[in-house]
């Protein structure tokens, strides 16, 4: 929250002041995208688990793709769901996914939970956050859009092609469901990525 004495030119020049910082110690950010659409129709503790589950089989997956590094997976403390319950359950039998299957995590060593002002990295998150809803949500607004969009490409996880073109999908970006079988939520989503790559250019 912007603090009354600061204005909003200078809020927004801390913010990307703060990436800037992220960036340069080489954080790197996923981010995990549901239509609304799709969201609303599951139970709000469903959609955090399903959220928690790609959100931990994508660190994992970064940490396998940095040296096998071993890392520390930390969320925003809910009381919507079990959630101390839920993470006993992920790192000792693994996360389960559509078909019933569970995948043990081969590199997170410790899930928990964190609070406000408990780590400088849930601030960054918070902004990332923030930045990220607002060109998701806000298509119209290009103008701010493409001042975020850059910014948060600094600290976007992805693979740089041969022409060194930034690709994040299912990396930075992941898009849930992975298949979605409705015409009207593949072009709304397929409008997204474009924007993302239009505005980032």
């Amino acid at each position: 929250t912007k603090p009354k004495h600061v204005s909003s030119t200078d809020h927004a020049e801390i913010k990307n002041a703060i990436l800037d910082l992220a960036a340069a110690d080489s954080c790197k950010v996923c981010c995990f995208v549901v239509p609304h659409d799709i969201a609303k129709g599951q139970k709000h503790a469903d959609r955090l688990k399903f959220g928690t589950n790609t959100l931990l089989g994508k660190f994992d997956q970064f940490l396998l793709e940095h040296g096998k590094c071993a890392g520390m997976a930390f969320f925003d403390t809910t009381t919507d769901y079990k959630q101390a319950d839920y993470f006993r359950e992920v790192f000792t039998k693994g996360v389960t996914w559509n078909d019933g299957t569970k995948k043990r995590l081969r590199y997170i060593v410790s899930i928990d939970n964190t609070g406000i002002s408990h780590s400088h990295l849930v601030s960054v998150t918070d902004i990332v956050v923030g930045h990220f809803r607002f060109v998701a949500n806000e298509p119209d607004k290009d103008v701010v859009g493409k001042i975020l969009i850059k910014q948060l490409e600094k600290t976007m996880w992805g693979v740089s092609d041969e022409n060194g073109i930034l690709n994040v999908g299912e990396r930075g970006v992941c898009i849930r469901p992975r298949v979605i079988k409705s015409n009207k939520y593949k072009a709304d989503i397929a409008a997204f990525m474009d924007r993302l790559t239009n505005w980032s250019e």
